[in-house]
């Protein structure tokens, strides 16, 4: 896998896309470091690789 876009968010880090070789994926998980445990989350709509994520706090 590579290609991944990452960002953290609260206590976790959230994992977008990649690149497995074959094909761009649509794939998001989040690791959480305390309980060492990764959870599949509601993938994105078209896979990506490369892209930028960031956290956005509105008012």
């Amino acid at each position: 896998r590579d290609a991944v876009a990452v960002c953290p968010l609260g206590d976790k880090l959230y994992v977008v896309g990649g690149y497995d070789g074959h094909t761009y994926l649509n794939t998001v998980e989040s690791y959480d470091a305390q309980k060492d445990e990764w959870q599949e989350e509601v993938p994105v709509n078209i896979g990506r690789a490369g892209a930028c994520v960031v956290v956005m706090k509105l008012p």
